[in-house]
């Protein structure tokens, strides 16, 4: 019993991480335009801090480092958090609803693997 509260503690840091990472690679602008506020509400009472920048580089590029079809599956897991709701799908993931569950466990495992190894976790 004393390690499921480990368990859950790394699931739920790692959906954080998730979270914080979706709305990172949000703000990206990649072509011209305006972004959709302002640049000093990033780091105000509702900004994203709580991740350094720093960290979410280094979350990036474990996430790209990934083989596809586990960072297709990562990046749908990722948004899903963000809407705190099971809405976006992908085309290019598995119908069946084990294989998916299969597939998101595993790509799951790789990020963990991948963040531990870059020291965010």
């Amino acid at each position: 019993m004393i390690e499921a509260p480990a368990q859950d503690s790394v699931e739920t840091t790692i959906n954080e991480i998730l979270k914080e990472w979706h709305a990172w690679s949000a703000n990206e602008l990649v072509g011209k335009g305006y972004g959709s506020r302002s640049a000093s509400c990033n780091f105000g009472p509702g900004g994203s801090c709580s991740w350094e920048i720093a960290d979410m580089d280094a979350v990036d590029a474990v996430i790209d480092a990934i083989p596809q079809p586990h960072r297709t599956a990562i990046c749908f897991i990722a948004r899903n958090l963000s809407a705190r709701a099971q809405v976006w799908k992908s085309p290019r993931l598995p119908t069946n609803i084990n294989e998916l569950q299969v597939l998101n466990l595993e790509a799951r495992n790789m990020l963990t693997k991948g963040l531990i190894e870059k020291g965010v976790l």
